[in-house]
């Protein structure tokens, strides 16, 4: 390969499929096969094609890998770039064809790996911003070395040469990204950094890098704060989110009565999210008013009112949790308004403890039995101010709870009942494959996640953290086994994962083994 020849993965990705597709003959039928025979023999022939293409494709990165001395400048730094994203990729899969054992790259050691991601360090500003964003957020724990800080101030520092506009979504999360892996080698002056740029009324580096700082309030950034907010409001939706969402991150019970100003300007609380997230800064600092204005935001409903009372409650619990939300969302089960219902059932879902089951039970048999004389009212398609949209959406929410919370596991009985209460075609369906999964052997997923621990599918339960996660294993009954598998670039993090689990699960009378292809 020539010196300046760039190569991306969709390059080597080309020339092996033409590769492939110079040495063989074969043919794919023109329509889906509709036979199961038929259907079998093609995944089959399929995967085939699938795993002879990756063998080459791993035989051009092996030449790619030999010539990298070779190559100079931006060429060198992409071609680099290439083989890393090559060589941690997932182990291949025939698709569909899980007697096929899956295929790695197990010549490329950790060594390699680490040389690769060094000479991306000393190359990394001759590659494209969209390649270092790749960086900083997909591989990040590649390249998170002290190297990487001269970079990442060079990207802070120099807004102008770079050949994009300085307000494009690109550059600023380019910066964003920068600053937060910044605070992550050198904690100092990255918190230095991060409180500039949360002074400046205009900042555009995103609360997920702004709310990063290890202190649970910062009480000298308090007036800053206010003061960007009350400017922000005619600014435009995102500014008032932003310093909103900082408000109720870092502030203080001192300026509570500036806040509480802000928020009963009711032009400026119309947006559910700005005024979800003062709420929840108001739960935080006082649980009695956070309650209080809770309860009036559900209450307040009409013309001149923010039309947020129904997704309130969840809107708030997404930031912050307090025991009396689950009394207020119990109680709302019984709400006229069927938008209420469905935004009570939905928090209830998501944040309720086993407590909020019973509940929930009462008021998916009652709303079954206010509709199972016209049932079919439900399915029809109504103009989007039709009440019954808001019925219909409020069965939905409650049978979505009381399959879908993490708090508890519907019994084969349950299940049944639930069954008989979906009354749309499309989500009975779903709801059957889902249901079918929860048998004698289930399966976990995980992948590790970008600064925390991950994600981690139990059949259809989504589980965000370690004790979340166990919570769920714990309600399943003795004997059962789960498979499995997971995906990522940190195959080590997953090994400690699956090792914490599995000693957990056989204390509870039940295994935990890998699927045949992981």
């Amino acid at each position: 390969m020539e010196p300046d020849q760039i190569v991306s993965g969709g390059y080597l990705g080309a020339l092996a499929h033409l590769a492939y597709s110079l040495g063989r003959k074969e043919t794919f039928p023109a329509e889906w096969p509709k036979e199961e025979k038929e259907v079998k023999a093609f995944y089959k022939a399929w995967g085939n094609r699938m795993e002879a293409i990756k063998e080459i494709q791993f035989k051009y990165a092996e030449r790619l890998l030999s010539s990298l001395a070779h190559k100079q400048g931006k060429a060198r730094a992409i071609s680099a770039y290439t083989l890393l994203g090559h060589f941690l990729s997932e182990p291949f899969q025939t698709w569909q064809n899980e007697s096929t054992e899956p295929r790695r790259a197990d010549g490329i050691n950790q060594e390699t790996i680490k040389k690769l991601a060094s000479e991306i360090m000393g190359l990394f500003d001759a590659l494209p911003p969209p390649i270092q964003m790749g960086l900083l957020r997909h591989h990040w724990k590649q390249i998170a070395h002290p190297a990487m800080a001269p970079a990442l101030r060079r990207i802070l520092d120099d807004r102008n040469e770079k050949p994009v506009n300085e307000h494009s979504y690109l550059v600023n999360d380019l910066r964003a990204q920068a600053l937060r892996r910044l605070y992550e080698l050198s904690p100092d002056e990255g918190r230095k950094l991060i409180l500039e740029e949360m002074q400046l009324p205009n900042t555009r580096a995103g609360f997920s890098t702004l709310r990063v700082l290890a202190e649970k309030t910062l009480p000298e950034m308090d007036e800053t704060l206010v003061e960007n907010l009350d400017k922000a409001r005619s600014g435009g939706r995102d500014a008032a989110d932003l310093y909103s969402s900082l408000i109720e991150r870092y502030a203080t019970a001192s300026v509570l009565p500036r806040v509480r100003a802000i928020y009963n300007d009711t032009a400026a609380a119309r947006d559910c999210s700005y005024q979800s997230t003062l709420l929840a800064y108001f739960l935080r600092v006082d649980a009695a008013m956070g309650l209080d204005l809770i309860k009036q935001a559900i209450a307040g409903r009409g013309p001149g009112n923010p039309q947020c009372y129904a997704s309130t409650l969840t809107g708030v619990a997404n930031l912050r949790g307090h025991p009396e939300l689950e009394a207020i969302a119990i109680d709302r089960l019984d709400d006229p308004d069927p938008k209420v219902v469905a935004g009570a059932a939905s928090m209830l879902g998501r944040y309720g403890s086993p407590d909020a089951e019973g509940p929930l039970w009462r008021r998916l048999e009652k709303w079954i039995q206010d509709w199972k004389e016209r049932a079919e009212e439900l399915t029809k398609k109504y103009k989007h101010d039709h009440p019954n949209i808001w019925h219909r959406e409020a069965g939905y929410e409650l049978r979505r709870a009381l399959f879908y919370s993490p708090a508890w596991l519907p019994d084969r009985e349950k299940l049944d009942k639930l069954r008989q209460a979906h009354f749309g075609k499309e989500e009975l369906k779903d709801f059957n494959r889902l249901a079918g999964e929860l048998t004698d052997n289930i399966q976990i997923t995980f992948s590790e996640g970008d600064g925390g621990w991950g994600n981690a599918r139990v059949a259809h339960y989504e589980c965000n953290s370690l004790p979340v996660l166990t919570e769920k294993l714990r309600q399943f009954p003795e004997g059962v086994t789960f498979l499995w598998k997971s995906y990522g670039q940190d195959p080590a993090s997953a090994e400690q994962v699956f090792s914490e689990l599995k000693t957990f699960l056989e204390g509870k009378g039940m295994k935990l083994e890998k699927r045949k292809n992981q």
